[in-house]
């Protein structure tokens, strides 16, 4: 690795020696900052929006000298935010405030027209930055030296303003976020050999000799890794725009066409698939931290010889002992740090590298959508053509991974389908997921049973050993999926704001061949057809049928009034029961549970 760093080096330095991302990343929080800075001592601050912006704001930047009176939010639930007091935000205008601070990137138009007749001064920091030439668009906590939201603020200074300074600019911010197939796009849309930019052309052959070095020392490692590269918040539907990881699923690949998770959520499926566990059925085990102690397939890994290491972007319920962390990272500054690590490993290594489309502002694409973002989002056509945009490009970087580890084996999978708030959760495009397995002894085939991920250690333990693990324990004629009520305040706060108390109720439910069948806290089923991949919601007339899925699915809920966790869970029901004063007690209040 040390020959690939220093070739790296020289071809970075050949732009320029500073660090130019991790540079706009300190002016943007330096501004921020002094907007704080700027607010005369003892001058009464009020903050406009609770949530997770402001408290990555009250963690990032030097308040205490402040005097922050309150934070204000529609619909606060608690009494207190971040130490701070919280206030709905109708309060806002009779609190005697000598400044507003809006703290909010998805909503700031609406609460700049909320308070445009506000008497005292309002700040949107979002507004300061782009009158700095620091326009962000996304909110600032994405805004890190490996983050695909620094590299799109170069690539629009140079869409905007095409000349060399601005092309150099963008070359060296792809550079250091190893964004190489950015530099092929310039690259070709140039004029390729033929194009009049030779700084562009000099770094493109650069990038090429690199990429051969890798490849290179990839290749040449002797130990049987093992490299899978998990896509987050992708559905099985999501491979048509992804046209060359499609066509290396079906062509080269034995290629589980029916892949599912249990819950539709990045822990749940990590927990599924390390440990075989449920949220239900094995509350509260499911809070613990994946470690070697409780995952069989942990413990696999290790007495097989594997060094095992996850390259996680944010958030992942992993012991620290086995993750490596990147807050918000591009999925080219992840994949490069795992390739510091594996091509410094003796061992053979079982890496994950997490890769994401819903945090990325595809750089590609001039979108409007900033909600798009998110991790719950509206299904807007922006938004669509925005992530359709970004799965096209990271098509082209699994692609490019796929060149560089030739007959390595590769597992490609996603945990499960995109995050929009207008679906529910056991919708087919949130369970159904897609993974493929290639490689030196792989098979080439596509497997039509359910690959449930509870399953995954068994696919797993095929890779590495066939002979003692069949491709037939892999699969099952059923896949069960379930979930716990909601029970984050932000998210319980979400759901009362958009009417839809129910979205956030326990369910349970199983997929069969021909039926799925789901089931909630309240007792209310839904029933549908299942025909080549749609859902055909009927009408189940059948008792005999209806008791049949329930024993298959389960009809456990769990006691929310037992566990501290879920105190925010019982305004969902809370909610339903003030509108509909006739629905169903929760079932866990009856016999049946």
């Amino acid at each position: 690795m040390e020959e690939i760093e220093r070739y790296y080096q020289e071809l970075h330095n050949s732009l320029g020696t500073e660090e130019l991302c991790q540079e706009f990343v300190k002016q943007v929080m330096q501004t921020m900052q002094d907007v704080f800075d700027q607010i005369p001592d003892g001058a009464r601050v009020g903050i406009r929006g609770a949530g997770n912006h402001t408290k990555k704001l009250l963690e990032a930047l030097r308040l205490s000298d402040k005097n922050i009176v309150g934070i204000y939010d529609r619909g606060a639930i608690e009494a207190r935010f971040c130490g701070y007091p919280l206030y709905p935000a109708s309060d806002i205008q009779t609190m005697a405030l000598d400044c507003i601070i809006i703290s909010n990137y998805f909503y700031r138009d609406e609460i700049r027209e909320e308070l445009a007749n506000s008497p005292v001064p309002v700040v949107d920091l979002y507004a300061v930055l782009e009158e700095r030439g620091l326009t962000l668009r996304g909110p600032f906590y994405m805004c890190g030296p490996d983050t695909p939201l620094v590299l799109n603020h170069f690539y629009w200074n140079y869409r905007n303003r095409k000349c060399e300074e601005t092309l150099r600019e963008l070359l060296q911010a792809a550079l250091e976020q190893k964004c190489f197939v950015l530099i092929s796009q310039l690259y070709e849309e140039n004029g390729g050999a033929d194009g009049a930019c030779p700084v562009l052309i000099r770094i493109w052959k650069g990038v090429q000799r690199l990429l051969e070095l890798i490849q290179e020392k990839l290749q040449a490692r002797k130990q049987r890794d093992i490299i899978l590269f998990w896509t987050d918040a992708m559905s099985f539907s999501d491979l048509d725009s992804m046209p060359e990881t499609k066509r290396r699923a079906e062509t080269n690949a034995c290629f589980f066409q029916r892949t599912y998770t249990h819950t539709p959520y990045t822990n749940a499926t990590l927990r599924a698939m390390f440990q075989g566990k449920l949220p239900i059925d094995d509350y509260p085990n499911m809070e613990q931290i994946v470690d070697r102690g409780n995952s069989p397939l942990l413990q696999y890994l290790e007495d097989m010889g594997y060094d095992f290491r996850f390259f996680v972007q944010i958030g992942l319920e992993i012991s620290s002992n086995y993750k490596t962390e990147r807050s918000y990272a591009s999925n080219t500054a992840i994949w490069w740090c795992g390739l510091q690590h594996l091509l410094k490993q003796q061992r053979p290594c079982f890496y994950i590298f997490q890769f994401s489309a819903e945090c990325h502002i595809p750089i590609s694409y001039p979108t409007q959508a900033r909600g798009y973002i998110g991790l719950i989002y509206m299904k807007k056509s922006s938004a669509e053509l925005a992530r359709e945009a970004s799965l096209r490009y990271l098509d082209q970087c699994l692609t490019l991974y796929d060149w560089l580890l030739g007959d390595k084996v590769q597992v490609v999978l996603s945990d499960h389908g995109a995050d929009w708030e207008d679906q529910e959760f056991w919708r087919e495009a949130r369970l159904h997921a897609y993974c493929f397995v290639k490689g030196e002894g792989i098979p080439a085939i596509n497997v039509q049973q359910f690959f449930p991920y509870q399953n995954f250690m068994n696919l797993v333990r095929w890779i590495i050993d066939p002979a003692q693990t069949p491709l037939e324990t892999i699969t099952s004629d059923e896949v069960q999926f379930q979930d716990t009520d909601y029970y984050n305040s932000i998210s319980v706060l979400s759901m009362l704001k958009g009417g839809i108390p129910r979205r956030g109720l326990a369910y349970r439910g199983v997929q069969t061949e021909r039926y799925k069948y789901v089931i909630n806290s309240l007792g209310e089923d839904f029933f549908c057809l299942s025909q080549d991949g749609e859902e055909i919601p009927v009408p189940l007339k059948d008792e005999e049928l209806r008791a049949e899925l329930r024993k298959k699915c389960g009809m456990h809920f769990l006691d929310i009034r037992k566990y501290k966790r879920f105190q925010y869970s019982k305004e969902l029901y809370k909610a339903i029961r003030e509108t509909e004063p006739e629905s169903n007690q929760p079932l866990w209040l009856t016999e049946e549970s």
